[in-house]
């Protein structure tokens, strides 16, 4: 009988995302995923093909911690959905620095948007502000230039915001960009 995997394929994603919270995208190896399980690479190569299909299953893991993370914020109901969302996603910068360096500032050329609450959020701002789709996806994608540089300045260390000037910050985007586009 064959020796049982003491291993897993999950025990080895979640070492490599606590390597990559820690140290960054670029300490993430065999190596130091295998020294932080406290084992040889094998199990490593056992259970992914090669760094980079580690490297995948580690951005669907972060992907879903950072979506889990979004509906965390909308459920609050502290806030209406769309300001939740883009809230969620600086509180996520400030909090996953690296985690959100990973998702959102490295090389995203292929991908046509930034997540899957891309089209949740269109969806929002069409029927909120009874506009076009075509309105609607432009009104976000401004509004995410901005909450995005807010997000990778916390994320890089440039700046943090507080709160309350976040909520400021959001309300007086929303109302400027949904004032330009009623004209």
């Amino acid at each position: 009988m064959p020796a049982k995997k003491t291993i897993t394929k999950e025990k080895i994603l979640q070492a490599a995302l606590a390597v990559l919270r820690r140290s960054g995208e670029e300490s993430v190896n065999t190596l130091s995923v295998a020294k932080e399980l406290n084992c040889s690479t094998q199990p490593i190569y056992l259970s992914f093909e090669n760094i980079d299909s580690l490297r995948l299953a580690m951005r669907k893991e972060a992907e879903k911690e950072y979506l889990d993370f979004l509906e965390g914020e909308l459920a609050d109901e502290s806030y209406p959905p769309y300001k939740a969302y883009g809230r969620g996603y600086i509180r996520f910068a400030m909090r996953e620095k690296k985690l959100f360096r990973f998702l959102f500032l490295s090389d995203r050329q292929g991908r046509a948007k930034p997540d899957e609450s891309w089209d949740i959020s269109v969806r929002m701002i069409r029927e909120k502000l009874g506009i076009s789709q075509a309105q609607a996806e432009k009104f976000h994608f401004e509004q995410w230039i901005f909450v995005h540089g807010i997000a990778a300045m916390c994320a890089t260390g440039f700046r943090d915001f507080s709160e309350e000037e976040i909520d400021e910050l959001l309300s007086d985007s929303f109302f400027g960009f949904q004032s330009r586009i009623k004209e």
